[in-house]
């Protein structure tokens, strides 16, 4: 589930964000995202919900944070620079 996730935010990532000079947001994004993944993992640890599937949906919950993240500050470059994609 989380690939669904990992793919889209890898390619937003250092591909295009990081060769548009915002390197620092993308490892900006992965250290907040990663810091709210520990910190709920640890909650979950305490409270006794940690098993295979509570771990696998964390990861993937922390993924799409990441890839919202990301596509958010994609949109607003976007939108900053007068920048419309039409589908």
């Amino acid at each position: 589930m989380s690939i669904l996730f990992l793919l889209p935010s890898i390619l937003l990532g250092h591909p295009l964000l990081g060769n548009l000079k915002y390197s620092l947001f993308v490892n900006k994004s992965i250290v907040y995202c990663a810091l709210m993944h520990i910190s709920i993992m640890l909650l979950m640890s305490l409270f006794g919900f940690v098993n295979i599937y509570s771990v696998a949906s964390m990861v993937a919950f922390t993924e799409g944070c990441i890839l919202l993240l990301r596509i958010i500050k994609v949109r607003k470059i976007l939108n900053e620079n007068n920048i419309s994609i039409n589908y």
